[in-house]
């Protein structure tokens, strides 16, 4: 429910920002169909970089060929830990905490066909302490300093001098 939430307040962050925002539904619609209709609103928008944040699905061949340019995942754990079918939001950080892992962390990646496997681009890590609570953890990884670096705030920047000597450099700003 937290997450819907979140996501009912896209729009209107969106406008705030003088960004366009577009639903696209995917409940009852095929993968297949469904990537098509979100490829061709990229296209028609010249979108240069997609950066999935809480998308839920696995981007097919198709849709990762047929757009041709960086797609990014900002995943809640340090890959390759904690990745994978049903690992999102407070799911990882119960498994990191269940572990006995005592570091956690951000990651920024290249999509791939494969859930959370393709070229990590960025990591950020936070410790785990003793007593935390999914929510605490969640809370110290993505704090307000660390979210340009490592989440989306109206856009996501990663400087060249973090990223790994043979990765592209990519830099996606907020509209000023």
């Amino acid at each position: 429910q937290a997450a819907e939430e979140a996501m009912a307040r896209v729009p209107a962050l969106a406008a705030e920002a003088g960004i366009e925002a577009l639903c696209i539904p995917s409940r009852g619609v095929d993968r297949p169909a469904h990537e098509r209709g979100v490829l061709a609103a990229v296209t028609a928008r010249s979108i240069d970089l997609i950066c999935l944040a809480g998308y839920m699905r696995v981007l097919g061949a198709g849709f990762i060929d047929g757009f041709g340019k960086p797609i990014l995942n900002i995943h809640p754990s340090l890959l390759p830990a904690f990745g994978g079918p049903g690992m999102y939001g407070g799911r990882v950080h119960e498994a990191v905490i269940r572990s006995g892992a005592r570091t956690s962390g951000c990651s920024v990646h290249l999509v791939d066909e494969i859930y959370d496997h393709g070229r990590i681009l960025l990591q950020k890590s936070c410790p785990v302490l003793p007593g935390d609570t999914p929510h605490s953890l969640a809370d110290r990884r993505a704090t307000p300093t660390d979210q340009r670096e490592t989440r989306p705030s109206g856009g996501l920047a990663v400087s060249a001098e973090k990223l790994p000597d043979d990765a592209t450099p990519v830099a996606v700003n907020p509209p000023t």
